[in-house]
């Protein structure tokens, strides 16, 4: 875990103006002492979002929106709570500091290499005679200098020593550069390539994805970066930097196989597209997704077999999370890019209009492969179909499935469900061998409400109705809520400057709620907390009486008051 020195983050707090943060992504408008806009947080006609210059925090009059510029950054432009702290610095600079106990690598060099990088492939791309080689190349892709300049697109040259010699001339060190996938065994670790910069969900370069413009170029058509401490493909999203509030916005994406169709689409106006880096759609990829609250994934593969299969693949994936997914089917050998070389933005959303279901495309797809004739081939379809919705995790969703599998093959829906059945029940049983600490779980989920999405402040009052520091058994939550009940308004930065709060509030941010449900949910929290402590303090008295060492009489007051515990349980104050 990350963890900073107080001295670093005292010097971030006082440089931090939320005016200047906030001013970058809503239009704030003087309003005599203090800046008014638009809420970004719910629709108003009436300006009631406040932030007064010079202060530490924003405040909205019409729907209670409250934070520092870290909590903006977290909700507004859902960034993780180190992306949020790490972007603040880089924009105010200010070195952030780790402890002695951290081993963690030093990124900022690694990020001052990679932009310097990326501005030097994109000069050599457009400013220089081998450039006009690449460039030649990518105007017969359709590929316009201002779409080049719009996603910093460059050109790695075929010389060997020219990158690291301009990279020592910028103070780049040569340990940097091979840390950062730049270099190998210090030669340029591309040559003769088409740049893509990879950005990360903040918009910093943390890599890059190069194709090849002729044969003669060793290696794939499309290399990327090696695993750096930036960049692991596995879990990077090409494309998320520029679609991601788009995507929180709507709740839905597009995914698509190469770099090239992502930037078309978003080049073209549909910026809520991704990409993966040459590998598989995988867990970490679709988490990443579902943290922007996204409820339907669009599939765009490329319309040949490969995609086909990918599209098979990903969209099971998919449907494990029981989100919705559509599978958009382009004309025969066509992907994004070349769809859109010969026809309008408008002739590609009807094909998204018209996108199949997962599942009836994945039926579709396995019966092209069968004769439905054969009473043999028709039973190992239906049976390899169940046994793929039968992995899927909501049980409902599954059943669901099934029945449309049923209804599609003519099959008794009873044998399906029977199936289904034995299903829930082994993975029930096996949910019950799973161990999770429930007291820790309790106070986190309150303490996550308490930091992120009190604006109000209603969830803190609700709390100190109910609750002290002894109500909670896990020492950083203790400490954590008893700051919270002090009095004073406190940001997210103040609770960063003690050391051993920072990877306990990091792991409290990483937790998913459902926010809709947030007044139910910290009222049920904080009941569950008070029938714990009542619970403790009858099971106290019990454990005395039974040890036997207490006189009669001693034992007998003990009774009643174990009784009178007993009859008046904990009722939640909702009165404030």
């Amino acid at each position: 875990m990350v963890r900073y020195k107080k001295s670093s983050l005292q010097v971030l707090k006082e440089r931090i103006d939320v005016y200047e943060v906030l001013s970058s992504y809503i239009d704030l408008k003087k309003a005599g002492s203090t800046y008014k806009a638009l809420c970004p947080f719910h629709d108003e006609k009436t300006p009631s979002f406040v932030v007064q210059k010079g202060t530490s925090h924003y405040h909205c009059f019409g729907c209670g929106a409250h934070g520092d510029a870290i909590a903006f950054l977290m909700q507004h432009q859902h960034f993780s709570f180190i992306e949020a702290i790490e972007h603040l610095a880089s924009r105010y600079q200010v070195h952030l500091e780790k402890t002695e106990s951290t081993n963690d690598i030093d990124i900022a060099p690694l990020r001052d290499a990679l932009e310097k990088a990326k501005l030097f492939y994109h000069y050599i791309l457009l400013r220089t005679e081998e450039g006009k080689r690449a460039l030649h190349y990518l105007d017969k892709r359709g590929i316009s200098v201002e779409f080049i300049k719009q996603f910093q697109i460059g050109f790695a040259p075929k010389q060997r020593d020219l990158f690291r010699k301009v990279m020592h001339e910028q103070q780049v060190k040569d340990f940097t550069l091979e840390l950062g996938g730049l270099t190998t065994q210090n030669n340029a670790f591309f040559q003769n390539r088409i740049m893509f910069p990879v950005l990360d969900r903040v918009g910093h370069c943390v890599g890059f994805s190069a194709r090849k413009i002729d044969e003669e170029t060793f290696g794939g058509k499309y290399i990327n970066t090696k695993a750096t401490p930036l960049f692991k493909k596995s879990n990077i999203l090409f494309g998320l930097y520029e679609s991601k509030k788009r995507i929180a916005k709507e709740k839905k994406v597009l995914l698509v196989e190469g770099q090239l169709d992502c930037l078309s689409l978003i080049h073209g106006g549909l910026d809520c597209t991704v990409a993966t880096l040459g590998t598989a759609f995988s867990e970490e990829h679709l988490e990443s997704l579902k943290k922007l609250g996204v409820e339907t994934i669009y599939l765009v593969m490329d319309a040949d077999e490969a995609g086909m299969q990918a599209a098979i693949k990903a969209g099971d994936l998919v449907q494990k999370k029981s989100i919705q997914c559509l599978v958009v089917q382009l004309p025969k050998n066509q992907d994004p890019h070349d769809f859109l070389q010969k026809h309008t933005i408008n002739q590609f959303l009807k094909y998204l209009e018209k996108a199949p279901s997962y599942l009836d495309f994945l039926c579709t797809m396995k019966a092209k492969e069968k004769n439905l004739q054969d009473p043999t081939q028709k039973t190992h379809l239906v049976k390899e179909l169940t046994q793929m919705i039968q992995k899927w995790e909501d049980p409902l969703h599954v059943h669901e499935s099934l029945k449309i599998v049923a209804q599609k093959f003519n099959v008794p829906i009873d044998f399906l469900s029977h199936q289904n059945v034995k299903r829930v029940i082994k993975k029930s049983a096996k949910n019950q061998e799973t161990l999770v600490d429930a007291d820790i779980a309790i106070e986190t989920d309150l303490l996550y409400w308490l930091l992120y999405k009190d604006e109000t402040k209603h969830y803190l009052k609700l709390a100190k109705s109910n609750l002290t520091g002894e109500h909670f058994r896990h020492s950083l939550s203790k400490t954590l809520f008893e700051k919270f009940t002090k009095g004073e308004d406190v940001s997210l930065l103040d609770l960063l400057q003690e050391e051993e709060l920072q990877s306990f509030i990091e792991e409290i941010a990483k937790k998913r709620v459902p926010i809709e449900k947030g007044e139910t949910l910290v009222k049920e929290t904080i009941q569950q907390l008070l029938n714990r402590s009542w619970l403790e303090e009858r099971e106290k008295i019990k454990v005395q009486i039974q040890r036997g060492d207490c006189s009669e009489e001693e034992a007998l007051n003990l009774a009643k008051v174990f009784d009178k515990i007993k009859n008046m349980p904990p009722i939640l104050v909702t009165q404030l």
